[in-house]
């Protein structure tokens, strides 16, 4: 007898195809407070949100993110309940906008200049390596006398 229902089922098969199962094409898993996002369901269906507090979806598909959380969206037929899709996302809080930036002392850092022995030292380090000094050092050796 079951040799016979299976024959028949599968002699049935092209003419009462299955059903196909509800699909939900997105484009994001994560949405920003606010922000929303139009879900597109591979037949008619029906929208639901499982936290309303979270987020919200319309008949459309039209997701609005409400507050920080996470959210099952189902999408299911009209014509069958047990034919349903479902989506998850998480909600995440908007960064803070930047209204001002710290900005330091307007004065720019001068470098204090080099004292009369280290203008000594460098003179001295120039020459015994065979450098000859350079037409600015003797500006640079009178400022350090006037400074120190």
């Amino acid at each position: 007898m079951n040799f016979f229902k299976s024959l028949l089922a599968w002699i049935a098969k092209p003419f009462y195809p299955e059903d196909p199962l509800m699909n939900i094409t997105t484009l994001a898993s994560v949405l920003i407070v606010g922000a929303t996002m139009q879900l597109v369901a591979s037949e008619a269906a029906v929208f639901e949100s499982s936290d309303t507090a979270v987020a919200t979806v319309d008949a459309t598909g039209l997701v609005t993110a409400v507050a920080p959380g996470s959210v099952a969206i189902t999408a299911t037929s009209p014509n069958d309940v047990n034919n349903t899709s479902l989506v998850n996302l998480s909600i995440t809080a908007a960064p803070e906008a930047v209204t001002a930036l710290p900005v330091a002392s307007a004065a720019p850092a001068v470098a204090p200049a080099p004292s009369r022995d280290v203008i000594q030292v460098l003179e001295g380090i120039l020459i015994a390596l065979g450098h000859e000094l350079p037409a600015c050092w003797a500006e640079a050796a009178a400022l350090a006398k006037k400074v120190v």
